[in-house]
Parts: C-alpha cells; structure tokens; sequence
C-alpha cells in the first residue's frame, strides 16, 4: 500500500552510470506511520524519469480517492462531554493537561503514538466503560501486531494509552483503567522479549575509534568520551568544562541535551552524578581543551562553555550529523549491518566493565546513571561475568 506518493527525480551525472536519472520514492506497506520501504527507479533521460513521475503520482492519487473516507480526521473537533470521543479526549483534554508537566520528549512520544497509531484506529470509540473494556483494547493491539508493528512500538503505544485512560478514571469518564492486565497479552507467539543492549565487539570497537582518529578528528574526543564512561549521547552534549575536574579525572554529569526541548535539560533521572574519567579520556581531554582555545582565540570567540564543540563553536549535538558520521564510519568498516547505533558506546561500556567482573555492578551504575543497580542488571544481566557462575553447576554435588 503506497501511503505517500511525492516522487523526486534526482540526476547523477559522471558517475559511470548508463542511467544517470532516478526517481525516488517512499511506500509504506503495512500503513501510516509504520517503518517506510525507500523504492527507486532509474532513466536514461530525465524525460524519461518526469514521464515517470507523473503517471506514478497520477496513479497513486487515483488510489488515495477510491479509498473510504476514514471516520477519524486529525486534530480531532472538541466535543462535549456527554458525548465525548476518545480521540477528542487525548488531543484536546489529556495531553494539554500533561504539557507541562512531563519531559518535552515524552510528551513528543506521547502526540506522534496518539497521531499515528491510536486516533486512526479507535479515536471514535467513546470514553465509556461500556465501549472501552480490556477486551476492545486487546483487540487493538492484536491488529497492531497483524500489522506488523513491532513488540517495542506496541509496548510504546500500550503505555501511552494507558496512561491517557488514568486521565480519564481521575477525570470521572471511566470507573477503572481498561488497559491494566492488558499489557502482558502485548507479544505474540515468536516474538523475542530479549535484551536490547547491542555493544560493539572489542575489535569493532578499538576499529570505530582508530578510524575516527584518523578520519573524523572533530568528532575523536566525544566518541571516545561516550566509549569511556558510558553516559548518554545528550548528557556528553550537555557536558560544560566548568564541570570537569582533569585533575582529578572525574566529570558532574549534571544536565542533557534534548532536541524537543530544544536546549539542555534534566537528566533522565533528574539526579547528577559525578563520573570517573579514563587517563587515555583525560589525556585527550587536555589536548583537545588546549587545541579549542587556540581555535576561539584564532576566531576572536569567547572560550567555549561546552566540552564537545564543533568548527563553529557550537554543541555537538545528538543529531542527524552526529548519526550521519557513525552510520558512514560503520559503513566504510564494513560493520554497518550489525544494529549497530551510539547507544551501541553505552552498551559496549556496560558490556565490556561486566563481563571482566561483575563485581563492578555498582560501579557501573553510577557511570551509567541508572536510578539504581537493578536497572543495570535489567539491561545487561547477560553480560554477567561467567568467570564467577561457570562452576555453580557442580555445587550440586557438594
């Protein structure tokens, strides 16, 4: 099913091509807002691919019209409360209430699930115990899964209808919460539950690095600052030189970078801590403090604020350039197949401290952030160390 039909035409000259001109493309096969499928189709002549294009788009609007007009529009009309629908609730009641007083990126989540995934499917359905009972909602996520949304996403939209219908039990529209008991019917026969976590080996690692230090120079300190300690890419965003202590090596971890917010904010768990640095990091750190001062000094700028900055004296920000550089460093190492991403540095730290000795779980907690070492062990209880646990089988026998 092509849910977007906006074909561009780009031409490749001088590459050794035989067709120099492409029209490119996006379909969406399992619906709007799920995972899209790039398509392309190449020209000798860029008549040829206009050609293309234009009978495509007329093709594909064609389609879009015979479609049944859907009951559900977005933003959905305020209706009044002795009829209120649930898709007027969500947009016009519980996420303005929840504006304020949530992460401005949990409140992004929460708007795009609401847009994509449940006022298309059950934003008619009225707040009432009667309509919304466990049942209908299971139902819901079974056609989720039918249509090939993935187990994480599911999980995401359940939480985030859930949370909305507690809106509506203390708003007085509903007795009890329909989707309690209901989150534990999310995963399908066959779906793995397993660990997210996906460092990079020991060799793709020391590789990622040796390459960057040649290759990508300006982004060098930060990525061996996220392969070092462990934090997340917004709080190495975040990270000011007045909270670090080379002397110490030690670093405060005290904010991070949000794009939605569009600054730096809290971290995740609005608790500082205070971090160790590796002597290889606080070597680096020292040059690269010195080689920025020349720069702001060549520059005529101030000194930066900001650890991690970039040709212009800016934040190195967790952005699409930031990715674009990791993805293309992959890419060129041939380990770009792998799942690999820049939570991949905080996991290969975690990874790679517990699988030498568990013993450094409270440690590497701390480094890590997590509000407590039951976190850790969540995410990387497979990591454990075996030296400790590979001759437990034989206490049976003492």
């Amino acid at each position: 099913m092509i849910r977007r039909f906006v074909v561009r035409v780009a031409h490749y000259p001088g590459e050794g091509r035989t067709l120099e001109y492409a029209a490119h493309w996006n379909e969406y096969p399992h619906g709007p807002g799920t995972k899209r499928v790039p398509k392309s189709k190449w020209f000798a002549t860029q008549a040829d691919a206009d050609h293309f294009k234009a009978e495509f788009e007329k093709a594909a609007n064609a389609a879009r019209q015979a479609e049944p007009v859907a009951d559900v529009t977005y933003p959905p009309e305020p209706l009044g409360d002795n009829r209120l629908r649930l898709d007027s609730f969500m947009v016009h009641t519980w996420l303005p209430a929840r504006k304020k007083k949530i992460d401005p990126a949990t409140y992004k989540s929460y708007e795009s699930l609401t847009r994509l995934h449940i006022t298309p499917a059950i934003g008619a359905l009225k707040v009432t115990d009667k309509v919304l009972n466990p049942v209908r909602i299971l139902a819901f996520y079974d056609d989720l899964a039918a249509r090939k949304i993935a187990l994480g996403s599911r999980r995401a939209i359940h939480s985030t209808l859930r949370a909305a219908l507690s809106w509506a039990v203390l708003s007085n529209l509903l007795t009890r919460n329909p989707c309690f008991q209901v989150g534990r019917e999310l995963r399908q026969s066959g779906e793995s539950t397993g660990t997210k976590a996906n460092p990079l080996s020991a060799a793709d690692a020391a590789r990622f690095l040796a390459y960057v230090d040649r290759h990508e120079e300006p982004w060098s300190p930060l990525f061996h600052f996220l392969h070092d300690t462990g934090v997340r890419v917004g709080e190495a965003s975040a990270l000011q030189w007045a909270n670090v202590d080379l002397d110490n090596a030690t670093a405060r971890i005290e904010s991070s970078y949000s794009a939605p917010a569009g600054g730096d904010k809290d971290t995740k768990t609005h608790q500082g801590r205070t971090i160790d640095l590796s002597t290889d990091l606080v070597t680096r750190l020292r040059a690269w403090r010195s080689a920025q001062r020349v720069e702001s000094l060549r520059c005529g700028r101030t000194p930066r604020a900001y650890v991690f900055t970039n040709g212009r004296g800016q934040p190195q920000r967790a952005d699409g350039g930031m990715r674009r550089v990791f993805a293309r460093v992959l890419k060129t190492l041939g380990i770009a197949g792998k799942g690999y991403t820049l939570h991949s540095l905080r996991d290969t730290f975690a990874s790679t401290h517990l699988s030498q000795d568990w013993g450094k779980l409270g440690w590497v907690s701390t480094q890590l952030g997590h509000a407590n070492t039951a976190t850790t062990e969540t995410h990387y209880f497979a990591f454990r160390s075996t030296a400790a646990t590979k001759r437990y089988a034989d206490d049976i026998r003492r």
